[in-house]
């Protein structure tokens, strides 16, 4: 056999197996049987995970599920860099982090001792948590039967330890810089918590430094492999992020913990088949009837973390089957309104500007044009100019009073009549409540077919949990702003 057509790790799989092979023949019956068990473990990680499961929960049953199993086979093809960018999407719970960070590298280390993993979690706590659990069950008298690793005397820390062939686990977190530290397969277990999800600055970072930091500490980036895995907290988590931005590039494994329709899960090794039907929980043990219950309750975390979409299918405060469309809009309004949310900026990676023309025949609202783009501060002003000419029959323009609005209304103060400054109040999350009502009764309604519709509807479906809200905050305020007097809009224009 040609040894250097073998990556390393193939070829120290190989040494050892032939190297097990010679020990198996010279062993006594009780060494067979050892040696028999070892192979099993290295060869089936979930066999792994599931006899390790008393060292690192102690006292806790393990109540096994099928997920364990399929999530062990993907990554054993990570192993085998048969995947190399992976992404594990799992309901909070449900010993993600037991098997997939915490076991799952101990188990690679009884097959190839030089493997270097470097691994984080949005807390350094947490991620020095794992760190030392891990540690624990390769120290493990269990571990240590089949698998005598010896550690470094030098470098055995809670969030860095190596062992005699120059193996080593690293702990870092979200954030830090990781200068001098790398891995052969990286492993980010939750970039984001849930109240750190919430703030747009938080995840932000969050990408940054996955990008600039975290994927730069390959070894080799072109055989290296990354692991995240992580519960949903927002659209524009780690996982949205990732699969935006580069679309094709990651496996994706999704699981929520209730079907919401037929599903087929195929593994990738064993070809088993797993069908759950709508309603199935994942582990109906740990979440009976009563459990989901109270989880549905709060609709946003249930959507989010447990079913693994930020928001669920049919919106959260603006659900999608309210909206109302038409396909010519009226010939005649009572009123005709645009309404402004404009950003601080107009860099890329910044808030969209937005404006929106909306009429009026009684109780209903026709949403007839929406502008949005990110754009600097003399575009700002340019396109609301435009609008308006565009738009004569509007005759007031909301505008926020934050960000560059009122710079935008003082700039076009001589040159656009109607400029009306609205101090929002109350949180967006309120402000949108508030409006929802129009939309929940079927007074809006949207063009059929213009070209914004799509995004329009979507953002408004994922608010509040989705990565833009602008087109959210212009409808929301032109609603509240027409009804502000006992929702007449003749009072109010």
């Amino acid at each position: 056999m040609n040894l250097s057509a073998l990556s390393p790790e193939e070829q120290a799989e190989l040494i050892q197996r032939l190297e097990a092979r010679q020990k198996y023949q010279a062993a006594s019956d009780e060494e067979r049987a050892r040696l028999t068990r070892k192979a099993q473990l290295e060869g089936d990680f979930a066999s792994f995970f599931r006899e390790s499961w008393s060292l690192l929960e102690p006292g806790k049953q393990l109540d096994w599920s099928w997920h364990y199993e399929l999530i062990a086979e993907y990554l054993e093809l990570v192993y085998r860099r048969e995947i190399r960018r992976l992404i594990i999407n799992v309901p909070p719970r449900t010993a993600k982090s037991t098997e997939a960070t915490i076991a799952w590298p101990a188990s690679c280390w009884a097959r190839n001792s030089q493997l270097r993993f470097l691994t984080a979690s949005y807390s350094k706590n947490l991620s020095e948590e794992h760190s030392v659990k891990r540690r624990n069950l390769i120290q493990s008298d269990w571990y240590r039967q089949f698998w005598p690793i010896q550690f470094a005397e030098d470098t055995n820390r809670r969030d860095q330890y190596r062992n005699s062939q120059q193996g080593e686990m690293i702990a870092t977190s979200v954030g830090a810089t990781g200068t001098g530290r790398g891995g052969d397969i990286l492993l980010l277990d939750d970039g984001l918590s849930a109240d750190q999800a919430k703030s747009e600055a938080e995840r932000k970072t969050a990408h940054g430094w996955f990008t600039d930091t975290f994927r730069t500490r390959l070894n080799d980036p072109a055989t290296g492999a990354i692991v995240v895995i992580e519960q949903r907290t927002h659209e524009d988590d780690i996982t949205g992020w990732l699969l935006k931005h580069e679309p094709g590039q990651w496996k994706h494994l999704c699981i929520p913990l209730e079907a919401d329709k037929r599903e087929i899960w195929k593994f990738p090794l064993s070809g088993r088949v797993v069908e759950r039907q709508p309603g199935e929980v994942l582990q109906p043990k740990r979440f009976p009837p009563e459990v989901m219950t109270s989880r549905k309750v709060h609709a946003r975390t249930f959507a989010t973390q447990d079913q693994q979409r930020p928001a669920p299918d049919s919106g959260i405060i603006f659900k999608r089957e309210w909206w109302k469309y038409y396909r010519t809009p009226p010939e005649e309004f009572d009123r005709v309104v645009t309404s402004w949310d404009f950003a601080v900026e107009g860099k890329a990676d910044n808030d969209f500007n937005v404006g929106g023309c909306i009429g009026q025949i009684g109780a209903n609202l026709y949403v007839l044009d929406v502008f949005r783009a990110r754009i600097p501060f003399p575009e700002q002003r340019r396109a609301l100019k435009s609008f308006a000419q565009k738009h004569p029959e509007a005759r007031r323009h909301y505008v926020e009073k934050k960000a560059n609005g009122p710079a935008v209304m003082a700039s076009l103060a001589q040159e656009v009549s109607g400029l009306i400054p609205v101090e929002p109040q109350g949180s967006k999350e309120q402000r949108a409540e508030a409006a929802s009502a129009d939309v929940e009764a079927g007074n809006v309604f949207l063009p059929e077919d213009a070209p914004w519709v799509h995004d329009f509807v979507e953002e408004h479906t994922v608010f509040p949990n989705g990565a833009n809200d602008d087109q959210v905050d212009m409808l929301s305020q032109v609603i509240n702003a027409l009804r502000k007097r006992g929702r007449r809009m003749n009072d109010v224009l």
